[in-house]
């Protein structure tokens, strides 16, 4: 059996070769690329745009009464583990919330709504209670969340809506109160370092509305000034305006090699990486990774079932770090060709 070396992708030349640029010209071009208009800032991963996210919400939490508390609502897999990780850290609530492989039933999530335990004023909406619900518009990088219908739902029931768009962005998505994104590598957004939040103009009302609005947006600076980071607004502008062009391709690539793998599920579904079920995960990614590697020495795979992805036993194929400006159908035939020869000898 063949090895294949498969090149890992890197940033565009432009954001190679112009590496800085202007924060406001960043931000009008990740407006433009949104659902919705946000108050974007930037800062050194995706992680670190989570936590920060998590601070303006425990400041905004605090603003409502003494005994505001956060309960925050994830999905049960296929969100990032930092929503649950720093989530606890800053000592919110959590509630897991049931998905179908990452993604969330609206019928489901609006009985989920009907049934919060918190008290209602006469208005019915929470006292006390600060329900946020925490997705990734891509479930796991494998299926896209029906974000519309959740955004509706998050409207009707008082609840607001964080969204990660790492996956997504490019694609359909932009609709939380609050987002974040990942410029780290492999992202759609490639710049090998970095990441963004954004505050959207109907959660700036919110907090210019309240009565501590200045004590808040100064709570946001002081942790804010805690994070540095270089001047890379050129490669996250030249890489957002590829997004758009980055993801459709991945999805294509996607959509052509469910096709042709074995046991590829969700046929119909967009996403920028796959999953292949198999009964000995341990041996299937093992056989992958010895026949299949990038050119950085990473793993193609991510053996599941892994929480970030998807609770099935098998791997996803992740053709988000592949480079697109090297990749095309004979290649793609390659890797088919491989792992169905490869789960053909193991299953």
């Amino acid at each position: 059996m063949i090895m294949i070396v498969l090149p890992y992708r890197k940033p565009c030349n432009e954001a190679l070769l112009a590496k800085e640029g202007s924060e406001q010209e960043t931000s009008l071009i990740i407006n433009s690329i949104l659902k919705n208009n946000y108050n974007i800032h930037y800062l050194p991963s995706g992680d670190a745009s989570i936590y920060m996210a998590c601070n303006i919400l425990k400041f905004y939490a605090n603003d409502l009464g003494v005994e505001t508390c956060v309960n925050a609502i994830i999905p049960d897999m296929g969100a990032w583990k930092g929503f649950e990780t720093y989530a606890e850290l800053l000592d919110f609530d959590i509630n897991i919330l049931k998905t179908e492989d990452g993604v969330i039933n609206p019928k489901y999530l609006k009985t989920f709504f009907e049934n919060l335990n918190y008290e209602k004023s006469n208005e019915s909406t929470p006292k006390n209670i600060l329900n946020v619900l925490f997705i990734t518009s891509s479930a796991g990088y494998l299926q896209s969340q029906n974000i519309k219908e959740i955004r509706n739902m998050c409207n009707n029931y008082n609840i607001l809506l964080f969204e990660d768009i790492s996956g997504k962005v490019g694609g359909d998505c932009g609709y939380g109160d609050i987002i974040v994104c990942s410029t780290g590598s492999p992202k759609i957004i490639n710049c090998e370092y970095g990441g963004f939040l954004g505050l959207s103009d109907e959660f700036m009302n919110l907090i210019n509305s309240s009565d501590n609005s200045k004590k808040i947006k100064d709570n946001i600076k002081k942790v804010q000034k805690t994070y540095k980071i270089p001047n890379i607004y050129g490669s996250i502008m030249y890489e957002a305006l590829n997004a758009k062009k980055t993801y459709e391709k991945y999805v294509e690539y996607g959509n052509y090699l469910k096709e042709k793998i074995k046991d590829s599920e969700f046929l119909n579904e967009e996403g920028i990486s796959l999953f292949i079920s198999s009964k000995n995960p341990n041996k299937f990614s093992k056989q992958i990774n010895e026949h299949i590697k990038l050119s950085n020495g990473k793993s193609i795979i991510t053996k599941c079932p892994n929480q970030n992805r998807i609770l099935k036993d098998g791997v996803v194929l992740e053709i988000k770090k592949l480079d697109l400006n090297y990749i095309n159908i004979e290649i793609l035939d390659e890797i088919s060709n491989v792992i169905n020869e490869i789960s053909k000898q193991i299953h």
